[in-house]
């Protein structure tokens, strides 16, 4: 009996089992290909989701070190201070809170800035180091990421320190303790406390405000729509001769500083007292971030709270344009440019001077990763002086000892 076989010489059952076997490894492929679609968009997913988190967690703690916290509410909310009550005290408000229903922590402005987060707690490692705060958040993995933050301005007064502070000023006092009790009060100080006014009876020959029924000749100052002395809250704040306002009035006066670079630091203390708008002669003008970013509504990200040191330098550098080599700088992320200075040779360790850019590190983490901007009046007597924008909410003069651990450096600027 002959077995039937088709044209090619191959049995029936033999063509039945290369057809199954084909129609197995088909499936096969076909199965782990959906698998590897899965695995790989699974991937992309979890890259996405941590890169969320990084960024979340970068702005956070630029969010933190650029603020100073002054207390963590019941409910584990962060807070700074937001001005004085008319009972003298301290009043505050959340920098950082946890939002249940948004299921993410938010900003002040109740901007989210990590989604998926079941909760955080903050406490401060006094222990360690009385400024270091650290934010634990809690994910909704169950996965926890911690924070750790240098807040170089931690010291609000307790309530009823605030009290007998305000209390004790209206006791006679020497200079120094005027001095050091006006911050702690919400009486303005007398005019004969502020070395740059003088008294406002009599004719001044401060080279800084002159005649102020005269038209000025200055042109550090034609620009000037007022002036505001900040005392500082830091931990440097305990004022010593010579203060930060005689040191600003000495860096505009001094001939020996480049008329470009006491241009630059007129253009700064122009805005002294500025809680992140331009003053302007008619009031207040647009944010500083705002000026930097064009437009709110077509940078979502962007707001009256994104941190605006660096948008104040480049604001005041724009207006100096003339009198700088090439393209006046223009940054709002600190890092970024402190790495081009790096890399243009525009970079020192030491000995700072006038119209000098200082960058800020205050987390100890073995990198090399600045926080904050500011520009130098003067090196003196062991003291860094200082004007900053965002400094505490606010644009401010401060001094700071030559060897703060939190210097990185100093970045040069290239003037005509």
């Amino acid at each position: 009996m002959h077995k039937w076989r088709d044209n090619a010489g191959v049995t029936l059952v033999e063509l039945l089992i290369t057809v199954a076997v084909g129609s197995l490894v088909t499936i096969a492929a076909v199965t782990v290909l959906i698998f590897g679609l899965k695995a790989h968009h699974l991937g992309l997913d979890t890259t996405a989701r941590q890169n969320e988190i990084q960024v979340g967690i970068s702005v956070i703690r630029e969010i933190l070190a650029e603020n100073t916290i002054t207390g963590i509410g019941e409910n584990g909310e962060i807070q700074i201070a937001d001005g004085t009550g008319e009972d003298g005290k301290v009043k505050q408000k959340n920098l950082l809170y946890y939002d249940e229903e948004a299921d993410a922590v938010c900003g002040t402005t109740g901007g989210k800035l990590l989604e998926k987060v079941t909760g955080y707690t903050a406490a401060w490692n006094a222990e360690e180091d009385p400024n270091l705060l650290t934010v634990t958040l809690t994910l909704a993995n169950g996965k926890e990421y911690s924070i750790p933050v240098y807040c170089r301005m931690v010291d609000i007064l307790p309530e009823e320190s605030t009290e007998s502070t305000t209390e004790a000023t209206t006791e006679p006092a020497t200079e120094a303790t005027t001095e050091a009790t006006t911050a702690a009060t919400s009486e303005p100080p007398t005019a004969t406390t502020t070395p740059l006014i003088g008294d406002p009876t009599a004719e001044t020959t401060n080279p800084l405000i002159g005649d102020p029924t005269e038209e000025s000749s200055n042109p550090l100052i034609d620009n000037v729509t007022g002036y505001s002395a900040q005392t500082g809250t830091n931990s440097y704040a305990l004022r010593q001769e010579p203060s930060t306002d005689e040191i600003l009035a000495e860096v505009l006066s001094d001939q020996k500083v480049e008329p470009s670079v006491r241009l630059f630091v007129g253009k700064l203390a122009s805005q002294l007292g500025s809680t992140g708008r331009i003053l302007t002669e008619d009031g207040q003008g647009e944010y500083f971030s705002q000026w930097y970013i064009g437009s709110y509504a077509q940078n979502p990200t962007w707001n009256e709270s994104t941190p605006w040191c660096a948008c104040f330098v480049s604001w005041a550098l724009d207006a100096c344009a003339p009198y700088l080599e090439g393209e006046p700088p223009r940054f709002a992320n600190v890092d970024t440019f402190w790495v081009e200075l790096v890399t243009a040779d525009n970079w020192k360790k030491n000995r700072p001077e006038a119209g000098d850019l200082i960058f800020f590190d205050w987390v100890d983490d073995s990198q090399y990763n600045p926080q904050h901007v500011g520009v130098v009046l003067t090196e003196k007597d062991g003291w860094i002086y200082t004007i900053e924008g965002n400094s505490n909410g606010v644009v401010a003069m401060r001094k700071y000892p030559a060897d703060d651990a939190g210097i990185m450096g100093y970045g040069i600027l290239n003037w005509k």
